[in-house]
């Protein structure tokens, strides 16, 4: 696959910051100081890694539509957090080689001294190293990890404290030049996007009220109206949901797509029960009163719809942005030929099957069909374009496991489809 934008822009972006620190010494370098330079250069990357990590967790619309899917975005918020993990701890130990002489050379890069400027760093270092440690390696509940992951904001700060102490001290650096500025840019829209993220966007929520709710074997379906306002949403998008009012379920905001059409009133989520708290969403009763956050989701129909023949694959819960859509290709009554393939393990696990059967009997839009695992082993895309008579012209939409869409899109590629014809949702994401 080709990299994605904010891959490509990551890449962008840390050139132009590497091309600044060679600038502010004038492209001067000390062999001897390699080391060093490399210290210099990780404590430099730390900053736009963390600044890039609150960045990309806003949920920014603009963000969201430069990515390509908020799925995409989630992906490279994680790579971009691991990545800054390592360079922080990259940053003093490669000064600590360069300047080593003994337990003292350890002691004055990882322990705090008389020299604050050094401490802030240490701190920002030892807050990281501790949360890294209780979030991976500490078994807890989600909501108690979320809260621990917020403090992750501490190594940002106590950092950008380091470096400001270091920028603005005249003694080692006087003056502010263009890199040093660069930074503090990086520095503040990381701050700006923490600020959005925790005290503006909870605010910018959709509230509803479960009106109804129903278990079909592992999947909970929420039926909600709106309080005042209904959000507007595409066929194929999805929501972060939240439940306030019942002390059984956290608080937390969790993303499950949407089977309903953008023309209903009533919005309905539907839930598999995967994950600790999507095992509980029976819990939810009518009546509780639920925030929604978005819609987010590039995966839509009015995204695909310019191509005719529309080949859609889904494995599992992968079904529910096809549900709405169906709906909404039959209510505007689309001019499209559109083969939908509904993959799981056997009949019993397909919750969605007597839905779609009814939705598209009497109809010659969207044609059905089932694949078992255990009957037929898993889809190939050999298989799929037997069944549809080719894939000229043709656009393939999956939604399931990772596994399952790797596989398949590079079937398809090796069969003559161009990648960009492939189009995916990461399915791990709606847990």
């Amino acid at each position: 696959m080709k990299t994605d934008r904010l891959t490509l822009l990551f890449i962008i972006l840390s050139a132009i910051t590497i091309f600044l620190w060679a600038l502010g010494l004038n492209f001067q370098f000390d062999p001897n100081r390699l080391v060093s330079y490399l210290g210099q250069i990780a404590g430099l990357m730390t900053i736009l890694c963390m600044s890039l990590d609150y960045i990309t967790s806003t949920r920014l619309r603009v963000i969201e539509n430069f990515a390509g899917g908020l799925d995409i975005t989630y992906r490279f918020h994680g790579w971009i957090g691991k990545l800054a993990a390592v360079f922080i701890i990259g940053h003093p130990l490669f000064l600590m080689l360069q300047r080593f002489t003994g337990v003292e050379s350890i002691l004055r890069y990882f322990w705090p001294g008389n020299i604050e400027f050094f401490n802030w760093g240490i701190f920002s270092f030892w807050i990281l190293i501790l949360l890294v440690v209780l979030t991976v390696f500490v078994k807890m509940e989600y909501r108690l990890w979320k809260i621990l992951h917020r403090f992750m904001i501490l190594t940002f700060v106590f950092g950008a404290y380091h470096i400001f102490l270091d920028y603005t001290n005249p003694t080692r650096s006087p003056g502010i030049d263009l890199k040093e500025a660069w930074v503090f840019a990086f520095i503040f829209l990381g701050l700006l996007s923490f600020f959005y993220r925790d005290f503006i966007y909870p605010f910018l929520a959709h509230y509803y009220k479960v009106v109804k709710v129903q278990t079909i074997g592992l999947v909970t379906e929420v039926y909600m109206e709106p309080v005042s306002k209904p959000m507007k949403f595409r066929a194929g998008q999805y929501v972060f949901m939240s439940v306030m009012n019942n002390k059984q379920l956290s608080q937390e905001a969790h993303p499950f797509g949407i089977t309903s059409s953008p023309n209903d009133r009533v919005l309905r989520v539907s839930i598999k029960h995967l994950g600790n708290y999507t095992k509980n969403a029976g819990l939810i009763n009518p009546g509780d009163k639920v925030k929604l956050w978005g819609p987010n989701g590039k995966f839509t129909w009015d995204d695909f719809n310019q191509s005719k023949k529309q080949i859609w694959i889904a494995g599992g819960i992968g079904i529910a942005p096809f549900l709405s859509m169906c709906k909404y290709a039959l209510e505007i009554k689309a001019e499209h030929d559109i083969h939908l393939f509904y993959v799981e393990k056997n009949e019993s696990e397909c919750e969605y099957n007597s839905e779609l059967k009814e939705l598209l009997k009497d109809q010659n839009i969207i044609k059905l069909y089932n694949h078992y695992d255990e009957d037929l082993g898993h889809i190939t895309a050999q298989a799929v374009k037997e069944k549809v008579g080719g894939l000229s012209d043709a656009v393939v939409l999956i939604c399931g496991p990772d596994a399952m869409e790797s596989a398949l899109r590079k079937q398809f590629v090796e069969i003559g489809l161009k990648d960009e014809m492939i189009k995916a949702e990461n399915f791990q994401m709606k847990k």
